[in-house]
């Protein structure tokens, strides 16, 4: 299985000791502009919000631009793959091509998007079983988060209703003879 990041590539003691040193940055900073440039505590405190705003936008700026690199990398691979499918309809070669796209490191969003489209377009050709496996990679993928509980709610019901069609039109068939 792929690594997942949650946006920032930090595990949680790497945001802490992160979080840590900038905060004692902070202090020493302001601790240094009163002690030995002797400005006033209100003018060292202004200094010291404005050098946290530059870099908090900055690291802002930054992480907003990644992040939209990454997600425009995830669609531009996403596209083709889904794009073959909807041609050839060969559920092998879209399993193949998920499981290899998944290998790399994407973000829980771009998983579940690609899964929550495989799903859907494995359903509407009467793929059920596959599709339901892959709902059951969405949700083990997802966990419990609140986000997707509407979106796999919904994904089981277009499989039980694509189901369902494909039911009454087998059913339909020999009548037709």
């Amino acid at each position: 299985m792929a690594k997942q990041t949650s946006g920032n590539g930090l595990n949680k003691a790497g945001q802490v000791v992160t979080i840590v040193t900038c905060c004692a940055a902070v202090i020493l900073l302001q601790s240094w502009l009163i002690g030995t440039l002797h400005v006033h505590p209100l003018v060292a405190g202004l200094v010291v919000l404005c050098v946290v705003g530059v870099f908090a936008g900055v690291g802002y700026v930054s992480f907003r631009m990644k992040r939209s690199s990454a997600e425009a990398a995830d669609v531009r691979t996403v596209e083709p793959i889904m794009a073959s499918y909807a041609e050839t309809h060969a559920k092998k070669q879209l399993a193949r091509d998920y499981d290899e796209w998944a290998r790399d490191t994407h973000t829980l969003e771009a998983r579940a998007e690609f899964l929550r489209r495989m799903v859907l377009a494995l359903a509407d050709d009467g793929h059920n079983f596959e599709a339901r496996q892959r709902l059951g990679e969405l949700e083990g993928l997802v966990g419990g988060n609140a986000g997707y509980g509407e979106t796999l709610a919904e994904l089981e019901g277009h499989i039980a209703a694509s189901a369902a069609a494909k039911r009454s039109g087998d059913a339909a068939e020999p009548q037709d003879d």
